[in-house]
């Protein structure tokens, strides 16, 4: 079993109203089981790259799908934009983005480069995604 890293913060505080003191305290909860608000603000950047990736992906789709029509669009959003159309389309991208954003600020990674690592995946998808769509308009 790996071993879990304690840390205090301002934030924690014993019901009388004393901080935390260390390892042995049954108020101190391993870091990875909390929110770490410093947490976000690292990775922060990479939220931001995959937002913006994913986001111009779905602007680029609805051009390529306005120009060739639907048939260019192979995946699960092709069958979503046939049966409810495109706000569909965006309310299901958007889900998608913020169910992997959660993931990444919420979930307990044991290492810290994982975060990133799973941002920069989910970035380039979109990526990928807008690069395609703008060679179908091309």
């Amino acid at each position: 079993m790996a071993a879990e890293s304690w840390a205090r913060s301002p934030f924690d505080r014993r019901p009388d109203g004393e901080r935390s003191i260390g390892r042995a305290d049954a108020g101190a909860r391993p870091v990875a089981g909390r929110f770490v608000p410093g947490f976000v603000a690292t990775v922060a950047p990479v939220l931001f790259v995959l937002a913006a990736a994913q986001l111009l992906d779905l602007v680029t789709f609805a051009f390529a799908v306005e120009r060739w029509g639907i048939q260019g669009e192979l995946g699960p959003l092709g069958m979503v934009y046939e049966m409810a159309g495109y706000w569909a389309v965006a309310a299901v991208k958007a889900a998608m983005i913020g169910l992997v954003m959660l993931a990444i600020a919420r979930f307990r990674w044991q290492n810290p480069a994982t975060p990133w690592r799973v941002g920069l995946i989910a970035a380039a998808i979109g990526a990928f995604g807008a690069a395609t769509n703008v060679a179908a308009l091309l």
